[in-house]
């Protein structure tokens, strides 16, 4: 679950904002073109998740998440509409 604590949750003002939660860590998620989330150098994101581990000794793990980014001053930012997660 991804969390931006530097907004509120749109349908649950007391918790903070939930930008993208899934069962699976195969899920991605692919916002329409034209549409994008904003958000500011300050905001303060968390990531909550759970890996499974079926074996008996334990292991170092890396999890890579990819995102794009595109600047607010660019001319590319001047077309995308902002989204607001429910």
């Amino acid at each position: 679950m991804w969390l931006n604590f530097s907004r509120q949750d749109v349908t649950a003002p007391q918790l903070p904002e939930r930008l993208f939660a899934t069962g699976e860590e195969k899920t991605y998620v692919e916002i329409p073109a034209g549409f994008g989330y904003p958000y500011k150098a300050t905001d303060n994101w968390v990531i909550h998740y759970m890996l499974h581990d079926l074996l008996p000794t334990p292991d170092q793990v890396k999890i890579t998440y990819d995102l794009d980014f595109i600047p607010a001053d660019s001319a590319t930012a001047t077309t995308i509409q902002p989204v607001r997660p429910i």
